[in-house]
């Protein structure tokens, strides 16, 4: 009987948690990436250096 107690805390525990965590990556995922960037307070905010690609972001001004 404590063994069944036990292995529903567990599943409890492990679904939570991936939830919580599914939860945060589509939050992060909403805001875009320069605002999750780790980086982003010294980001000159013309360029964004994720991993080893660049992405150039266009400027307000052109269509």
């Amino acid at each position: 009987m404590v063994t069944l107690f036990v292995n529903i805390g567990l599943g409890i525990a492990i679904f939570g948690y991936t939830a919580w965590q599914l939860r945060q990556f589509f939050q992060k995922r909403k805001k875009g990436a320069c605002e999750t960037c780790m980086l982003k307070d010294g980001c000159n905010g013309k360029t964004c250096m994720i991993g080893l690609t660049t992405i150039q972001k266009k400027s307000p001004s052109s269509s």
